[in-house]
């Protein structure tokens, strides 16, 4: 199953769902819409929630996405995670440790792991997956230094585990990320800001399987 899951992660549109950056939108609606837009994996991140209202986040998404075969990745909470049943979890090096997440979850859940630099990408071993930044200025981690794609290129030439550009990603360098190694691309604003979700995640979606069918 875990290997099946992984796949989607290949040409993906990754889409971060953090409360914080989607406006007056009401959280399972917005779901909803990026699910409809064709998103292939969700991300559900709250850095200030209580553990309650997360938890009950966590539920309301899950049930949205398990129906849709849409794997769902929550950031930090590992306990939470466990206890809905998702899919997976996503870490940061200042998170809890990668290797004592692998024992709590086990080999069946999907662990991402953020890696900025050449360090972190030597503590990743424990992770299926990688997102890979800021690969350009980002508009939501303004204190986060740019990586570039550069450096992009070079964890693909390290690795054959699944990569997921994030930071400063739009519709104008997406392909770019694409081309220099990365699987998938995360968004947050690129999407939010956007007045109609729904058709701003399509347009991505549309875009990146023209680049999946080219590459055969």
């Amino acid at each position: 199953m875990k290997e099946y899951l992984l796949e989607k992660f290949r040409f993906s549109l990754y889409i971060i769902l953090d409360p914080h950056f989607i406006g007056q939108r009401n959280l399972v609606d917005t779901c909803y819409e990026i699910i409809k837009g064709g998103a292939d994996i969700i991300q559900y991140r709250d850095k200030t929630a209580s553990d309650e209202e997360f938890f009950r986040n966590t539920q309301l998404i899950y049930d949205i996405t398990k129906d849709s075969d849409i794997p769902l990745i929550v950031n930090d909470r590992i306990n939470i995670a466990l206890e809905v049943g998702t899919e997976g979890i996503h870490l940061g090096a200042s998170d809890f440790p990668l290797t004592r997440a692998r024992e709590m979850c086990g080999e069946d859940t999907i662990i991402g792991y953020s890696v900025h630099n050449k360090d972190e990408f030597n503590k990743s071993q424990e992770a299926d997956y990688l997102g890979i930044g800021s690969i350009f200025q980002s508009r939501t981690k303004t204190n986060v230094k740019v990586c570039g794609l550069e450096f992009l290129k070079k964890i693909r030439n390290k690795t054959d585990k699944p990569l997921i550009g994030i930071g400063g990603i739009n519709d104008q360098n997406f392909i770019d990320v694409i081309n220099n190694g990365a699987d998938g691309i995360a968004l947050i604003s690129s999407i939010f800001s956007s007045i109609d979700v729904s058709t701003k995640v399509n347009e991505f979606s549309e875009s990146l399987n023209k680049r999946r069918f080219s590459n055969g």
